[in-house]
């Protein structure tokens, strides 16, 4: 199956040192502004998995997820950032994907987005 050949090569990339790097440099910047981050692979997919350290109330968490909607548009740069660095580093073939999940202290999923978009 082609999809267990990929998934080591997957698992390489999110062990690269310039990922470790990058991750890094992301870790410190959102433990500033009281956002944890961790990644996860499912699949064939690269998951960014944002938790906030305050639970949102239902109002807070309307808006939080409004304001990251109106901002997808970044959002989906990003991801296809990632996506491309992820295709160069497995190869042109690659059947991978990309997400990014926003949830609250309590683990309310606030917003989450995906590249490319199944």
């Amino acid at each position: 199956c082609l999809l267990q050949h990929r998934a080591p090569y997957r698992l390489d990339f999110i062990q690269s040192d310039s990922f470790k790097q990058e991750v890094d440099e992301v870790r410190s910047q959102l433990d500033e502004q009281g956002i944890d981050i961790e990644f996860k692979a499912e699949g064939n997919k690269l998951v960014y998995v944002y938790h906030l350290q305050q639970e949102l109330s239902d109002d807070e968490a309307s808006l939080y997820k409004g304001i990251m909607e109106a901002s997808s548009s970044e959002m989906t740069n990003l991801l296809k950032g990632v996506y491309d660095d992820m295709v160069e580093f497995i190869g042109d073939d690659a059947d991978v994907s990309v997400s990014m999940e926003y949830y609250d202290s309590a683990d309310k999923l606030l917003a989450s987005f995906t590249y490319p978009e199944s």
